[in-house]
């Protein structure tokens, strides 16, 4: 058990006495503090999906600062080879270009208007890592099967009478 724990404020290390151990108490797939007790942000992104998805949400809530709900048939967290819904098999996943390289977001509408989505883009969108999605995520309650590489109206296009007589 750890008596103390070293803090950094600045160029200044404090030690702080530990209240009590919280070894027993971390989430699992958590990340784990360096020896100055400070994590990465990305680590503490992880933290916070990962205390959201033990709670029913989507890790995309932790960024979004709102609840959105896994899906009933979503896959675990922590193992990507289970059986579930996951982001990657989403229509609603795709990559979006910024300057040079291109980020996996979630497009869903949400019920945007048309006009508003146009002028101000998808909703779950930030410019940041944060909304980036990981395919590997268990899927929310919006989840719909589709092929994100698809176009979505390719995908709602069927042949005609004559297209499917001329084969």
């Amino acid at each position: 058990m750890a008596t103390h724990r070293r803090y950094r404020l600045g160029c200044t290390v404090f030690d702080h006495p530990v209240l009590f151990d919280a070894t027993p108490y971390a989430l699992a797939g958590a990340a784990v503090p360096d020896e100055l007790g400070e994590l990465t942000p990305g680590a503490r992104r992880r933290n916070r999906q990962a205390a959201n998805v033990a709670h029913g949400l989507h890790p995309l809530s932790a960024a979004l600062r709102y609840p959105i709900r896994l899906h009933p048939e979503a896959g675990p967290l922590d193992d990507a080879k289970a059986p579930g819904r996951r982001c990657g098999t989403c229509r609603w996943r795709q990559t979006w270009g910024h300057h040079d390289r291109t980020y996996p977001k979630c497009v869903y509408p949400e019920g945007e208007p048309a006009e508003i989505y146009e002028v101000i883009g998808p909703p779950r969108i930030s410019h940041g890592p944060g909304t980036d999605v990981k395919a590997r995520w268990p899927a929310c309650e919006d989840h719909e099967y589709g092929d994100p590489r698809i176009s979505l109206d390719a995908a709602r296009w069927l042949p005609t009478h004559e297209q499917s007589e001329s084969r």
